[in-house]
């Protein structure tokens, strides 16, 4: 594991689907408190972020923090460089 990855964590790309009403990431401190969003379009449950925590993690921590079941939380690692990043 590259040493830069260990410092500045891992991108995911994080989904809300079928939810009652947009998800803001921001207004929560707790969740905050572990990411940092790298992109989110108004109008779409759709972020990208980066985050020290695994995806495992972060999804529990999603589901609790707004109530929601594992299917309407997806998180996908992303990377964006490197020799896996044309796979």
């Amino acid at each position: 594991m590259a040493k830069a990855t260990k410092t500045r964590g891992y991108n995911y790309t994080i989904h809300f689907v079928n939810t009652d009403k947009e998800i803001e990431l921001t207004d929560n401190s707790r969740v905050m408190a572990l990411l940092q969003i790298i992109s989110h379009s108004k109008g779409n449950n759709v972020y990208t972020v980066l985050s020290k925590r695994n995806d495992k993690t972060l999804k529990e921590l999603l589901m609790a923090e707004y109530q929601l079941q594992a299917n309407q939380v997806a998180i996908t690692p992303l990377q964006n460089a490197g020799p896996l990043a044309s796979v």
